[in-house]
């Protein structure tokens, strides 16, 4: 093609081009001079009217504005607060200006960066809450003050040197720490977390306490007023004021413990555990350790009073005795009947014209039957039991009254048996320490008794046929055997568990142990006078025997009473009776040997023997040759001198030696044995001796 057609070509299709870039530019640029004339617009809308809301905003739809596309503002437009109408979206950092203060007038959801703490916080309508928290937050304040401190959850937070009348919350991955001294009473919040009860109600620790300073004022505790923790508690610092609960109230309290920690590694020794009374000063001195338990506020069921009647060898239809009953508390009154023939019934029994129920009979493997009948709340006094029957028989039968027994659930437990060994003992299971375990027996022959622990209450055996007898015993858990000495060759039984009365008031406590501030002990004994004081009985059972299972010694260290469990002799240095002294064995004397003398009348070479003690002995005498008279026979020295001169009984032994006439005189040393007559050459004289101050 010729180039100059071919320039001629081009050039109207480059110049259509450009008109149509022309045309793009000036449509784009319209647009945004239309844009940047909106949002200028919207800016000096709010800054007329700065308090414009949501419900102005919303008259606006959602646009995305780059912020290079808009123009500044005049200098002298000021603006206090954007309102967006939806999302806002920051492609980068959005940054919050750090600042000392709080806001002043702080709205929900309003954010802030705290310079001091280097954290954000919000605010939830009520405070301002750290960002950081893993968990609920709950604020802690100082009432004392208007500070307010925020504890977070999750992480651990320590106060250091912090009064609180406010609120704290761990959960079990965090802990509350004390490193100072938190005072004063706790003041909770309700279930929301929301602060401001004016009650003191419990710190609910889920994780632990570790205190390096002390928990002061208050309590401890399970319940209102105090930290209830289902961990652990553990300070090196002090836990003050108020009282510390071990478990919990209501119900059946769960077994708790106090102990000092446990070391680990290898042969450590434990460290000492505590407890201080609250000390006094100057001339006031401690106060005391008490340790008080409470014994049961109602007794176990009690025997009171018992009766009983036989037909002996007639048969009769009825039998009436008398039978009192005294005016104590819940009583229960128990009628047991042995029939001779068990074809027979009983058709009723009364007490005072109030009829008894039957609550259970057995017949024995031959022609007896037993049965127990009884009546809540007997009439107090005497009053007639009368028993009726179907048809003629043997009858025997007696009645006990019991107090102290339940009077809507008498019976606990029962069993019957029956049987033909001697003895007929019968275990009944299901029992407890708080029960009276009551039998009726009888059988076809001779009742001689009971045996073991039983304690009879009545017994009818002296009838040839049918005799019964009744019995009780203190209940033992889990089981107790009632056992009984029957010559029969058949026997029956009905054995009940008596209830006590159900008690829901709480036991009084009492001074068990108390410990002064002079370091005198009671046992039973809130004022103790002595280092130790027992009100009550007391038992020291050696867990092996020794000859020094127990001593009494003086300051010195002298021995004044030892117990001998080896040998079992009690050895006491110095005894005052100052009263009557009933001995039912044997007395024996011990002691050392005394020495012994011959005197001038048991003539030339005599020898003289003693088998004995200071208290009492033998003398031995035989008289050597060349005798002449009477006169001292021999001269006795005592091992340990008595305080004054004694008195002293002289017996002689033998014939010889009465023919003497034999006599004595003592110092606190010396027992002189002297002789009336002269004796006779080479004759031997024994004489028995007994010395009492």
């Amino acid at each position: 093609m010729d180039p100059s057609l071919q320039q001629s070509v081009d050039q109207p299709l480059t110049k259509r081009y450009s008109v149509r870039r022309a045309i793009v530019v000036v449509i784009t640029t319209c647009a945004a001079l239309g844009l940047m004339a909106v949002a200028v617009w919207f800016v000096r809308t709010n800054h007329t009217n700065p308090d414009v809301g949501t419900s102005a905003a919303s008259n606006y739809p959602v646009a995305s504005v780059p912020i290079s596309s808009l123009p500044p503002l005049p200098a002298q437009t000021q603006t206090t607060r954007l309102v967006v109408n939806g999302q806002a979206q920051v492609t980068n950092g959005l940054v919050l200006q750090p600042s000392t203060t709080k806001p002043a007038s702080a709205v929900a959801g309003e954010l802030y960066y705290d310079k001091t703490t280097n954290q954000p916080y919000f605010y939830n309508g009520k405070g301002f809450v750290s960002l950081q928290s893993t968990g609920t937050t709950v604020q802690i304040t100082n009432n004392s003050t208007t500070t307010q401190q925020t504890i977070v959850q999750g992480g651990g937070t320590t106060l250091s040197g912090l009064t609180v009348n406010g609120v704290a919350y761990a959960d079990s991955s965090s802990s509350l720490k004390a490193t100072g001294t938190a005072t004063d009473s706790v003041l909770a919040t309700d279930a929301s977390g929301v602060p401001g009860l004016t009650q003191t109600l419990p710190v609910v620790v889920q994780g632990n306490i570790t205190a390096t300073g002390s928990l002061a004022s208050g309590s401890i505790s399970n319940g209102f007023g105090g930290i209830s923790t289902t961990n652990t508690i553990a300070t090196t610092g002090v836990l003050q004021g108020g009282s510390i609960l071990l478990g919990s109230d209501g119900g059946l309290p769960p077994s708790t413990g106090l102990r000092g920690g446990i070391a680990t590694g290898t042969n450590i020794v434990g460290n000492d555990l505590f407890f201080d009374a609250a000390d006094g000063t100057g001339t006031g001195g401690s106060g005391s350790l008490v340790f008080r338990t409470g014994a049961p506020s109602i007794d176990s069921p009690t025997n009171d009073t018992n009766s009983s009647i036989s037909s002996d060898f007639s048969t009769v239809t009825s039998l009436t005795w008398a039978h009192a009953t005294n005016a104590n508390p819940d009583r229960l009154l128990i009628v047991g009947v042995t029939l001779g023939d068990n074809t027979k019934t009983i058709t009723g029994i009364t007490y005072s014209g109030v009829a008894l129920t039957r609550f259970a009979g057995q017949n024995c493997s031959t022609t007896c039957r037993v049965e127990l009948w009884y009546l809540v709340a007997p009439p107090v006094g005497v009053a007639n039991v009368v028993i009726s029957l179907s048809g003629p028989s043997i009858l025997n039968a007696g009645a006990s009254t019991y107090y102290n027994v339940d009077p809507t659930t008498p019976v606990a437990t029962s069993m019957t048996a029956f049987g033909f060994a001697n003895p007929p003992n019968v275990t009944l299971t299901g029992t407890n320490t708080t029960q009276l375990v009551v039998d009726v027996f009888g059988d076809d022959n001779r009742l001689l008794g009971v045996t073991g622990n039983n304690i009879l209450r009545w017994n009818t055996d002296g009838a040839t046929n049918a005799p019964n007898g009744s019995s009780s015993l203190t209940a033992s858990s889990p089981s107790t055997t009632m056992n009984w000495n029957d010559t029969s060759s058949s026997w029956a039984t009905v054995v009940v568990a008596l209830n006590p009365p159900a008690g829901t008031a709480s036991n009084t406590l009492i001074d068990r142990l108390n410990i002064t501030s002079t370091g005198n002990v009671g046992i039973n004994n809130s004022n103790p006078q002595h280092a130790l004081d027992v009100a009550g009985t007391a038992r020291i059972q050696a867990t092996a025997n020794s000859t020094t299972t127990f001593q009494i010694q003086n300051a010195s260290g002298t021995v004044l009473f030892a117990a001998d469990t080896a040998n079992m002799q009690v050895t006491v240095t110095s005894l005052i009776i100052n009263t009557e002294l009933t001995v039912e064995g044997h007395i024996i004397t011990g002691g050392t040997t005394p020495s012994i003398a011959a005197g001038s009348a048991a003539c030339t070479t005599p020898s003289v023997s003693i088998v004995g003690n200071d208290t009492a002995g033998q003398i031995s005498v035989t008289t050597g040759t060349g005798c002449a008279g009477a006169g001292v026979l021999a001269d006795l020295t005592f091992n340990s001198a008595y305080s004054a001169a004694p008195h002293v009984q002289i017996t002689p032994k033998n014939a010889d030696a009465a023919a003497l006439l034999p006599y004595q005189s003592s110092t606190t040393t010396v027992l002189t044995l002297g002789v009336a007559n002269a004796p006779t050459n080479s004759t031997t004289y024994l004489f028995d001796y007994l010395v009492v101050q």
